[in-house]
């Protein structure tokens, strides 16, 4: 699967500037949203980070999915080894994450609207 990654987030992944990331995008989050979204460039640390770790999941359930940033940023991460199930109660987020994957039809990948 391929997703376009930020040109900030190669730079601040040389320098291993997780707060930059944060930082950057907090706000633009904030305002798009009205809540925060976990920007993907930090998604995408953090998967590899777990990895980098030796951590090889199995399943992973993300139950606040929002956009689904972080359930790209696993799918990346850990391929299709991992059955992803991501749990939203907005169905805008939902709706936005769902598109995400339209293409995959992946029997490892289930979102789900709930609370």
């Amino acid at each position: 699967m391929e997703v376009a990654i930020s040109k900030d987030y190669q730079s601040c992944r040389k320098n291993n500037r997780i707060s930059e990331i944060i930082m950057s995008n907090s706000l633009a989050s904030k305002k798009e949203f009205g809540d925060y979204q976990t920007p993907l460039d930090l998604s995408i640390e953090v998967c590899e980070k777990i990895k980098e770790l030796g951590f090889n999941p199995k399943t992973i359930i993300e139950p606040t999915c929002g956009t689904g940033n972080f359930i790209k940023a696993a799918k990346m991460a850990f391929k299709d080894n991992a059955s992803i199930t991501g749990i939203e109660i907005n169905n805008n987020y939902l709706n936005i994450a769902k598109s995400h994957f339209d293409k995959l039809n992946s029997k490892k990948l289930s979102l789900l609207n709930d609370n």
